[in-house]
């Protein structure tokens, strides 16, 4: 996780990883979340397959009515990975959304 300086900062090594199409492998609804994650419950977690066939493990976004399923499109995005800390600095990272036809 990145702070939105550091976000700034690094954008140039973050620009490749985003829009990484791939597919989603397999998924699970997380309704009973960990410790600083509570306010986000429920949440869709996969495992992604990019078309160049690595997997990865990621939360997928903007999945609000819509029924997902294993092979569904999906793109990486750059979103906010939790709330704003005592600081009110928010953490930044890359999760994935689906692609719509």
């Amino acid at each position: 996780m990145s702070s939105p300086i550091k976000a700034w900062r690094e954008q140039k090594k973050i620009a490749p990883y985003l829009r990484i199409k791939g597919k989603v492998v397999s998924w699970t609804i997380v309704r009973v979340p960990p410790h600083g994650f509570v306010s986000d419950a429920p949440y869709v977690v996969a495992i992604v397959e990019t078309n160049t066939k690595k997997r990865l493990i990621s939360q997928i976004v903007d999945v609000f009515d819509q029924k997902i399923k294993s092979g569904d499109q999906v793109e990486s995005v750059y979103r906010r990975q939790k709330r704003p800390d005592e600081e009110g600095v928010i953490y930044y990272g890359l999760k994935f959304r689906l692609l719509y036809d």
